[in-house]
């Protein structure tokens, strides 16, 4: 159970890597980046997360995530802030104990990040 219960964290956070970098080509983003649902409370997805996506990772503590996220994509919207970064500071969640990277940890995640990317596009192109 404990095993499957891996392998869908890091399932999740391959996917989550793979779009981090497509974000990260756009420009730069607010880091740390915040965490929030169960993997936030979670030590250990805490852990493997920011392995996997090569940067520190911040839980947010609030309970409202969701609704507070909508209320600053909102403000932004209209206006109310200048950028991201000052919407994040002014209305966002209290942030917890800031989760880094553990460089060996996150070396291997990308290994076997680049053979998962190779072995779907293999199989991609057995579709075709």
């Amino acid at each position: 159970r404990r095993e499957v219960a891996r392998s869908l964290v890091e399932g999740l956070g391959f996917a989550l890597a793979e779009r981090l970098e497509r974000l990260r080509r756009d420009g730069p983003l607010c880091e740390p980046l915040r965490l929030a649902g169960r993997a936030a409370r979670e030590e250990g997805w805490r852990a493997i997360l920011a392995a996997q996506l090569g940067t520190a990772l911040a839980p947010l503590e609030a309970g409202l995530e969701p609704a507070r996220g909508a209320a600053i994509l909102a403000g932004l919207g209209v206006g109310l802030w200048a950028g991201a970064a000052e919407a994040v500071a002014r209305a966002g969640s209290p942030l917890g104990a800031t989760v880094t990277a553990e460089p060996q940890l996150h070396a291997f995640y990308r290994a076997r990040g680049a053979r998962r990317s190779r072995a779907a596009a293999l199989l991609a192109g057995l579709e075709d």
